[in-house]
């Protein structure tokens, strides 16, 4: 604008000027700013490095899917148990046939069954993980 208004007088040129630059893409991307992410503190059980993978578990449910068995005439519900291995966020999924805690139990077992019995696990507290509390006090591995 500087340059400009030696040689010329223009009315409006600050609000034109800044028209301008609006539109054009290379003065957006000339002008435009570098954004600083802001992350949010680490959980401590994600910062312990156990020596296999599943041994600080995440799990949360997912669905319901409708599944067709057999024929194609038979829909019934299904959910998705999601297991998270904290540390290297490897996923392992099981099918649930309900979301109460007996199918919650079945899935687990499953799970560990394959990846071994976990050191810590964390979930988001739904009802189907809050009625297993006693049943993990009571049998330890």
């Amino acid at each position: 604008m500087s340059s400009l208004s030696t040689r010329f007088w223009i009315e409006a040129a600050r609000e034109e000027i800044q028209d301008w630059e609006n539109e054009c893409s290379y003065c957006k991307r000339a002008k435009s700013k570098s954004a600083i992410q802001i992350m949010a503190p680490l959980p401590d059980i994600r910062l312990d490095m156990p020596m296999r993978a599943f041994a600080h578990t995440a799990v949360d449910y997912a669905g319901p899917y409708i599944t067709i068995q057999g024929c194609g005439k038979r829909r019934e519900k299904r959910y998705l148990c999601l297991f998270t291995c904290l540390t290297s966020r490897a996923v392992h999924l099981e099918m649930a046939y309900g979301l109460d805690t007996s199918s919650f139990l079945n899935a687990f077992y499953r799970f560990t069954s394959r990846r071994g019995v976990t050191v810590k696990m964390n979930s988001d507290n739904g009802t189907n993980f809050v009625g297993i509390k006693g049943t993990f006090e009571e049998t330890r591995y």
